[in-house]
């Protein structure tokens, strides 16, 4: 796919906990399904459908490599990155840590920042 053009049917749905917030368990990177969380639910949700986000963050996810590193973490951030052919998933910790599709990937500044910003 070409990340200069990408698809109406191209975006990003994001489940995350608040920034700082202590909770008695860990959250893993378990089965995410897709839409809008209950209103009761510890995370928040954000749909991103914005063409000049969707193309920086898919430019800086393209380049992120596979990592030798399999920790398991405390997964503060999980995504599902819609392309009109197929979902990726995507799991973080906020900023050291990436899986997508359930391969460990190796964090950049760059990609970190653009998703907790």
């Amino acid at each position: 796919m070409d990340i200069q053009t990408t698809s109406e049917k191209t975006y990003i749905e994001l489940y995350y906990l608040a920034p700082n917030r202590s909770y008695p368990m860990r959250f893993n990177c378990g089965p995410i399904i897709g839409g809008p969380l209950p209103k009761d639910s510890e995370r928040y949700y954000l749909k991103i459908s914005d063409k000049n986000f969707t193309n920086k963050f898919l430019s800086k996810y393209k380049k992120l490599k596979v990592s030798d590193k399999q920790n398991d973490f405390d997964a503060r951030i999980q995504g599902l990155i819609h392309f009109p052919d197929k979902t990726d998933t995507i799991c973080m910790n906020g900023i050291k840590e990436i899986i997508i599709n359930g391969i460990n990937m190796q964090a950049t500044e760059d990609f970190s920042s653009l998703v907790n910003n």
